[in-house]
């Protein structure tokens, strides 16, 4: 038969087609397994592998022998295998996985049995009859089970299950030779392996395709966030200092005489300006929790002071409710601590906000106290008639959790959810944390609100703050920044303090008073100094200064915007003592400037000299 098939041209051509093709489509299916990694293309490049090898051994050698019948099984085998990733039995049907995993090694343990001649033909007819009709079984099963890939598989299976089975039970014997069954079966193979690879590469290029669109609205979100935040830190720039002047020159007004009327208006003036930098904060830090570059200040600062003034400011907002607050503070809290003033503003107005939203008429009572850890304090509020229940706070406490994130999205959660979910990661990233716990065995409406907070204690200086303007008396500074309100609020605070204080717009007249000031005998003791000038930065015209041995040893302050201040590192390299965020309260900077006035009597130079020429060159 097989003589008579290859000897006319048509078998020839035939032949050579089938062949030729099945190269390709094998090949194919190697390829795809070496780049994705994945098994189905492997398991079913081996089938047709198999498939093919076994069908040239039997058109040209046209005898049964061990090794015919081995193939055959190995070829069984690797179908059986192949229809197990291509539905994925283990994770979808694991019944039909462990079925079929038997199946297969049971082909494999039956390729020794092969050398009884007795029992190949049974072998052979039984174990491909089963595995043809599991698989095919298996496709109607998928298919049932709604896998979208079954409906090829189970055309293909349907077209050459029969086919192949008659083509087995011809090499082993059991029905005549006949070409039009071999031609047939030659085709049904090549189908086969054409449909299924189609099949196989059409659902890799949907999956490229995928990961092509999802790396695309990734970037594009990722390109929107950026620009996003970019946009929300140039406009905290642009708003901040204004505010700084609102607040600074308010703040500088509420210490003149005035009358009761004008003390009012001040007041007022100040508390909107406070108002407009808190939702300015708000606005900025929800950008940047969500991008992960929130920084923090480590100023120090009245811990009492920051307390009684945000609670007080909130009575009125209580009384609108019907609500009364009672504070109670612990004697031995600290006066000063060094932290953020501004973030733990944040982390009570975001406590104080969430209760009252949910609090009804009656009393909240905040206490602060001393844990049992070092400088960690207890903040804890009691609201005795509150209408939250467990269920409000459902997603609240995931919002920034990368890893899961909350269901709740930005634009779904109302202001009061937005800052109190500010709040607990604000207490987070200062290694505290806020939590709710209800009481429901002595009230079922009371609720108490937790919050842990780690502030050292500011214990660097020795003395009182009392002694602070004996400190700065007499010490000659220079205030650097391009903005005539910012030079003007820290010039008045300073002469307050009795310093001697000269200002400069940018680097260049700042190097050359500097230089005036030393040729008449004199040197400046501190200089604060804005991030953003024209010319020289904040940061080049530090690093002159530094390098500069004639103009003595002053200490470098910078006071910028929080979204252009540079990190520590980056300044301490420049030469820079401090790190400041603009504004900063007027205590705040006085205990800075004292301190780094004390210590830099006694801190050596970290800068080297200038070489010869170099300032000049940068001046």
């Amino acid at each position: 038969m097989q003589d008579a098939f290859i000897g006319s041209a048509y078998g020839i051509a035939a032949i050579s087609f089938f062949f030729g093709a099945m190269s390709i489509l094998i090949m194919t299916n190697l390829v795809q397994a070496a780049i994705e990694k994945e098994r189905k293309y492997l398991s079913y490049g081996c089938y047709l592998l198999l498939a093919a090898a076994s069908c040239a051994y039997w058109l040209y050698l046209s005898t049964v022998s061990t090794v015919l019948a081995a193939m055959l099984l190995l070829t069984c085998s690797a179908h059986i295998t192949f229809s197990r990733y291509y539905f994925h039995c283990k994770k979808n049907m694991p019944s039909w996985h462990r079925y079929l995993t038997v199946l297969g090694i049971t082909g494999l343990i039956f390729v020794p049995l092969m050398l009884i001649d007795s029992i190949q033909t049974g072998l052979l007819c039984t174990f491909g009859l089963a595995t043809f009709i599991s698989t095919f079984v298996l496709a109607i099963y998928a298919s049932s089970r709604g896998f979208g890939r079954s409906r090829s598989y189970i055309l293909t299976r349907f077209c050459t299950t029969p086919i192949v089975l008659m083509l087995i039970a011809m090499i082993t014997g059991v029905i005549a030779t006949d070409n039009t069954i071999f031609s047939a079966a030659l085709l049904a193979l090549l189908l086969d392996a054409a449909s299924t690879t189609y099949t196989l590469v059409q659902r890799q290029i949907r999956h490229m395709h995928e990961r092509l669109l999802t790396h695309y609205n990734l970037s594009v979100e990722r390109a929107q966030k950026r620009q996003q935040g970019n946009s929300l830190r140039q406009i905290s720039h642009d708003i901040r200092t204004p505010i700084s002047g609102v607040l600074g020159m308010s703040e500088l007004l509420l210490e003149t005489s005035l009358n009761r009327n004008q003390r009012d208006q001040v007041e007022i003036i100040h508390r909107t300006g406070e108002s407009l930098l808190r939702w300015l904060n708000g606005v900025s830090d929800w950008a940047a929790l969500q991008a992960g570059r929130l920084k923090f200040k480590n100023v120090p600062f009245d811990f009492v002071g920051v307390i009684r003034d945000c609670t007080d400011a909130l009575k009125e907002v209580a009384s609108a409710r019907q609500v009364n607050i009672q504070t109670v503070l612990d004697q031995r809290l600290p006066t000063l601590v060094k932290g953020d003033p501004e973030r733990l503003q944040q982390v009570l107005r975001g406590l104080f906000d969430f209760a009252l939203y949910y609090s009804e008429q009656g009393q909240l009572n905040f206490c602060a106290t001393l844990t049992g850890e070092k400088n960690r304090w207890l903040l804890e509020l009691t609201d005795t008639h509150s209408g939250l229940r467990p269920e409000d706070l459902n997603g609240l406490d995931s919002v920034f959790d990368e890893q899961n994130p909350s269901e709740l999205s930005p634009v779904e959660m109302s202001v009061h959810q937005r800052n109190w979910s500010v709040a607990a990661r604000l207490c987070e990233m200062m290694q505290g944390r806020l939590n709710v716990s209800f009481d429901p065995a002595s009230n079922k409406d009371t609720v108490r609100y937790r919050c842990e907070l780690l502030l050292p204690r500011h214990t660097l200086l020795s003395h009182s703050e009392a002694k602070y303007d004996e400190l700065l008396k007499g010490k000659r500074l220079l205030v650097i920044d391009d903005s005539h309100s910012s030079r003007k609020i820290v010039a008045k605070r300073a002469e307050q303090w009795q310093m001697r204080v000269s200002a400069a717009p940018n680097g260049e007249e700042a190097l050359a008073m500097m230089r005036t000031v030393v040729g008449l005998g004199g040197h400046f003791d501190l200089i604060i100094l804005d991030y953003d000038l024209r010319g020289l930065n904040g940061l080049e015209l530090a690093e002159t200064i530094s390098r500069d041995l004639t103009l003595g040893n002053p200490a470098i302050i910078m006071l910028s915007g929080a979204s252009t201040a540079p990190n520590s590192d980056t300044a301490a390299a420049s030469g820079i003592r401090r790190v400041l965020s603009k504004p900063i309260s007027t205590q705040s900077l006085k205990i800075t400037l004292a301190e780094e006035l004390t210590v830099n009597k006694v801190r050596p130079r970290t800068c080297t000299p200038a070489q010869p020429g170099t300032t000049a060159s940068k001046a």
